[in-house]
Order: structure tokens, then sequence, then C-alpha cells
């Protein structure tokens, strides 16, 4: 408050032995209580000569945000620095629970994503194992088809056995087909 002083006669707050009374404007000037006694001055900013201003006694009375425009720099920066500190520690904290609840997230996502894979895994093998039995049950079911295929094989399709009866024979496949019993008869009898 030492610099303070009246804009109209340029007197320092402290100058005076006795209570001396200043005034802020709403046009933010300062002036001792001898200056705004005068009539002419009240009525028009002695600085900006702006009309029809307020005034309000420069004292502990101020709102805090006026007060604090009297406030030495040095206390304003140490507390100014105090507030940004304790500002960047607060959000520093949020910052950090924030982080580890993402890590979180990520960490459970990553848990259901392995489990789910799992699942489609077995499903799959559920839906292959139903398929062969859903084809075993049709063999037996229809007991002609079931000798004609005869087991089921291992991907679950039906393993065809050969018989000799599987067709007959047409115009010289039957010479063809008879050729190979025909030495097979051959073979017996020469023993």
């Amino acid at each position: 408050m030492e610099l303070v002083h009246c804009m109209g006669c340029f007197t320092f707050v402290n100058s005076s032995g006795g209570p001396h009374k200043f005034g802020l404007t709403s046009c933010e000037h300062i002036f001792c209580a001898t200056c705004l006694a005068n009539e002419a001055n009240r009525k028009e900013c002695l600085v900006c000569k702006t009309k029809d201003f307020k005034i309000m006694e420069i004292g502990s009375k101020m709102p805090l945000e006026l007060r604090e425009l009297f406030t030495p720099m040095e206390d304003t920066l140490a507390s100014s620095i105090q507030l940004i500190k304790e500002v960047a520690k607060f959000q520093a904290e949020h910052a950090r629970i924030q982080i580890e609840l993402h890590k979180k997230k990520a960490e459970n996502y990553e848990k259901l994503k392995n489990y789910a894979k799992q699942e489609i895994n077995k499903k799959n093998e559920y839906k292959k194992q139903l398929q062969s039995i859903r084809n075993q049950l049709k063999l037996a079911q229809n007991p002609s088809r079931a000798a004609l295929f005869g087991t089921i094989g291992v991907s679950g399709s039906p393993v065809r056995r050969s018989t000799s009866t599987s067709r007959a024979p047409k115009g010289n496949d039957r010479h063809r087909s008879q050729a190979p019993q025909v030495r097979d008869s051959c073979r017996t009898l020469g023993k």
C-alpha cells in the first residue's frame, strides 16, 4: 500500500500522520477524501472524466477481489505460486487416478477378449461334435445306408466301403469285372 496515492493531489496513503481516507472509483482511480469532498470532483472523475462513477472506501471492508489489488506484489506472487503448486498437485493426483482406472479397464478388456475367444473356440468344437453325432444318428436310423457306408470317419463324414455288388456291370464292363473273379477262381483251383 506504500505506493498508493491520490490521483488528484498526489498525497500518499501513509504520508500524513493521522488517518487519511482514500476511495477507489468504479473506473479504478484512487482519490483522497479531501479531493472527493469537492462537489465537482464527485460528478466527474479527475483522471478519465467518467461521469456518474461510484466510490468505495479503501480498507478491510472491501470485497476480497478489490483488496487483492492493494496486496504487495511479493505476497501476491508467493500466494500465487503456492496456489499453482496446490492446483498442480491436485490435478496430477486426479490424472494419476484416471490413468490407473484406464489401465484396469484395459486389463479387464483383454481378459474379457481372451475369454470370448476361448468360448468361441469351445462353441466351434461343440458344433463339430454335434454334427458328428447327428451324422451317426442318421446312419443309425437308416440301416440300408449304414450297410453301404459303414463307420463314420474322423472328420465326421461317412467312409464308403467297397462292395462287389455296388453296381451291375454293363456291356464290356461285364467282362472286365468278371476277369478278376475268374483269375481268383483259377488260383484257387491251382492250389
